[in-house]
């Protein structure tokens, strides 16, 4: 029975890890903690870690024992990794939303799209009826002031001066 469970985690650790890069990358993801631990904030000796590297049977990308260069760069990629997904771990607990992947609303297919008339002064909606999304009045019954409807023509003129400033902050 054990064997087959280190088995299944054979698998789901290959599974895990890309082709895309080395066994000494995975094996850096995989102890990172550990290597910021350990380094206190002070400087990597990656000379004398790449001879540990090597006795472990750590390989670059390539197939080669690694070297300093290699080792200093992979531990790069290793932390602007490790940073990325904890960043994005963090985001999707502040959100406390589930990734999109698992949202079936953020599928193109479940999207509807949305009615806009221009509502009547007595016509309330009812149940049943899709909701209408109020546009701006025209006219006299327009409402003036920050923060009201504008109308049609009051949108085109202020379209027109930001292309004015736009075409001279451009140079255009």
């Amino acid at each position: 029975m054990k064997t087959k469970r280190a088995g299944t985690r054979a698998v789901l650790q290959k599974l895990g890890q890309s082709a895309d890069h080395s066994t000494l990358f995975h094996w850096m993801v995989e102890h990172h903690d550990s290597m910021v631990a350990s380094a206190n904030g002070g400087r990597i000796r990656w000379t004398d870690l790449c001879v540990t590297f090597t006795q472990l049977g750590l390989k670059t990308r390539e197939g080669e024992p690694p070297d300093e260069r290699n080792s200093r760069q992979t531990w790069y990629r290793v932390r602007k990794v490790v940073a990325e997904k904890r960043a994005r771990t963090a985001r999707a607990a502040l959100t406390g939303l589930a990734p999109r992947s698992l949202m079936p609303s953020a599928s193109p297919r479940a999207r509807t799209p949305i009615e806009t008339t221009r509502p009547s002064s007595s016509a309330a909606p009812t149940i049943g009826t899709p909701l209408a999304i109020p546009l701006p009045r025209t006219g006299s019954d327009a409402p003036t002031g920050a923060g009201g409807p504008i109308s049609d023509e009051q949108v085109a003129a202020k379209k027109a001066r930001m292309m004015r400033t736009l075409a001279e902050r451009s140079g255009r």
